[in-house]
């Protein structure tokens, strides 16, 4: 049997400087600044690995909320309201009810899915098995 991949993240966790994390334009009724709470305090946890990232993120919300697009730039990452320009490509679209995707965003990860070991977090398991991605 192969061996699990590993994740590697340059930098020592302790003396690697955390990205910024800016909030970029949002709307009134922007579900954004939810997101960008969480993100920054993912950042605050592990900062070698946010530092590494380099990726678009697209949410897209089917029970009416604003779509969120979160650009991970290295030194930077932004939070905001996404435009719904089709031409600005993104690595990763999500797309879902916000309870679905939040219980993904949360849920611990084994070689990327979410890892079912308490009942409690095996709700990620549960939305990635109803969804059409199989």
């Amino acid at each position: 049997m192969p061996a699990a991949p590993i994740l590697m993240v340059v930098g020592d966790p302790e003396t690697t400087e955390a990205p910024l994390v800016r909030l970029g334009h949002v709307a009134d009724d922007s579900i954004a600044v939810s997101i960008y709470a969480l993100v920054r305090e993912g950042v605050r946890q592990r900062p070698a690995l946010a530092a590494t990232m380099a990726s678009s993120i697209r949410m897209r919300f089917v029970d009416g909320y604003r779509p969120v697009r979160i650009d991970f730039r290295g030194d930077e990452i932004e939070v905001s309201d996404d435009a719904d320009d089709e031409d600005r490509a993104c690595d990763l679209e999500l797309s879902g009810r916000l309870g679905d995707i939040a219980a993904l965003v949360v849920a611990p990860l084994a070689g990327g899915l979410p890892k079912p070991t308490t009942r409690r977090r095996s709700r990620g398991v549960a939305v990635v098995s109803r969804s059409p991605w199989r």
